[in-house]
């Protein structure tokens, strides 16, 4: 008897428009087995939005940052910052670092190694976090603390990046957010620092923080806030909390959201383990929560932790309660490096839709439409086979369309089948392992073979 497969899809279509980056292909390419096609050129590259925000030493970067680069100021020096670039991280968010003089050491050790920094400062953390309605500061308010604030620190230091607002801010903290950005804005126009801040998931209690709907607290915040980008917290394999599932339906609403206000959707990653939880990080989860989250649209990524700060009742980061790098350092380095040339194309792509083949998921979302409303004779995809995988949709600005594939495991390999109209599409690049490996010409199907949490991109050649 054969086993039933469920698929189903949800979309939208994001508006793409010129920016800052990124053109042209090669005009010839070497196939997978080593022949080469001139009559056969590169995909071409899209351009960057005006509203991604790159970071880098040439800021054209992904921005792929991780919190607590030192969980203790004591652990500050040159050699820690370039552990932290060699994991692959250009930006960190500081959390041990409480005197002018600390933020100035590790903004100068930061420097050395490409890396930018946020810092928390207790006064904005603290003011943001109002208890009650009463407590909520005017914009006048925010800017007399504003005033107060000693920034010596960031002198000669360009990459002091901003400022951290709050983490997961309830209903109270957003409209406080809201004034003080405005003032913060004002305050530091000429110098283009960011406020930063992350979202509670879904998972999270709703009532408490102040709303019915996950989706209209996150509407709230983005239109109050004011803020550049939008950052989700969601760990899916942390115990009691999210899922795998969660994860994509929080991504899928999120970058509806996103898109909508033009900025762009950042994702934060779990690299820590709590003593409370049975939990370690694989390599399978840590590729399948790169590859999960740029296939569903994270134009930024930052992991939590790295090191770990005295307030945190935590055991095990990249780093330990010594600054000693653990298992976790080489698992997510090497994670973060097999995609870091693939997330700086990633930039150049906008989420569509998303298509789960995964028979193990008890129910889908109401957003989800049959595989046949999208898998048509008119269009590139006339059918999917396999189990245990999603199939994302991406476009560029030109409107390419290309196809991203992520095992849906992070423990047990699977299958993908994609067939495809042989009327307009003959050949197709692959990212696979976070390289461009050339093109596979096929028939009427392509067959992937995807390890534990592993994502290949599928750039299909089409007919002109």
């Amino acid at each position: 008897m054969k086993r039933k497969i469920s698929l189903l899809l949800s979309f939208f279509t994001m508006a793409t428009f010129s920016a800052c980056s990124c053109t042209g292909g090669m005009s010839s390419q070497l196939g997978l087995g080593g022949e080469a096609d001139t009559t056969l050129s590169a995909p071409r590259m899209g351009k960057i939005k005006d509203s991604v925000i790159l970071f880098g030493e040439d800021k054209n970067e992904f921005p792929m940052g991780v919190w607590a680069p030192v969980g203790n100021s004591m652990f500050i020096s040159d050699e820690v910052y370039a552990d932290i670039a060699a994991a692959g991280y250009n930006f960190a968010v500081g959390e041990a670092e409480f005197t002018n003089q600390h933020r100035s050491q590790s903004l100068e050790a930061a420097a050395k190694n490409g890396i930018g920094l946020f810092f928390t400062q207790a006064s904005i953390i603290s003011t943001n976090r109002p208890g009650t309605a009463a407590d909520i500061k005017t914009k006048e308010e925010c800017a007399q603390i504003i005033a107060e604030l000693d920034t010596s620190f960031a002198k000669g230091h360009d990459n002091f990046l901003g400022y951290v607002m709050t983490d997961e801010p309830n209903k109270l903290g957003i409209q406080q957010i809201g004034n003080f950005m405005q003032a913060y804005n004002e305050a530091f126009a000429d110098k283009g620092w960011l406020g930063y801040s992350n979202i509670f998931p879904s998972y999270a209690d709703m009532l408490n923080i102040g709303y019915l709907e996950w989706e209209d607290y996150v509407k709230d915040y983005v239109k109050t806030t004011q803020l550049p980008y939008l950052s989700i917290d969601y760990y899916p394999h942390s115990r009691n909390s999210g899922t795998v599932f969660g994860l994509i339906t929080d991504m899928d609403k999120a970058a509806r959201i996103a898109a909508e206000a033009n900025i762009p959707l950042w994702a934060t990653i779990q690299t820590v383990e709590s003593p409370l939880e049975q939990f370690s990080i694989t390599e399978g989860i840590a590729r399948q929560a790169n590859y999960l989250n740029l296939a569903m649209g994270a134009k930024g990524m930052t992991a939590w932790l790295y090191g770990i700060p005295s307030h945190h009742n935590l055991t095990t980061a990249m780093v330990n309660l010594k600054g000693e790098k653990t298992y976790i350092y080489d698992v997510v380095q090497k994670a973060n490096l097999e995609i870091a040339e693939l997330a700086n194309y990633m930039l150049t792509l906008d989420y569509q839709y998303v298509a789960f083949m995964d028979s193990t998921f008890p129910s889908y979302p109401k957003f989800a439409k049959p595989v046949a409303d999208f898998c048509s004779a008119g269009g590139y995809l006339t059918g999917l086979g396999g189990d245990g995988y999603i199939v994302t949709e991406m476009k560029n600005s030109y409107g390419d369309v290309k196809y991203f594939v992520v095992n849906l495991s992070e423990e047990n390999a699977c299958t993908a089948e994609l067939h495809w109209n042989t009327a307009n599409v003959e050949y197709f690049h692959l990212w696979e392992n976070g390289e461009r490996t050339g093109y596979r010409r096929t028939a009427s199907n392509l067959i992937l073979n995807l390890e534990a949490g592993e994502g290949v991109l599928v750039e299909p050649n089409v007919k002109v």
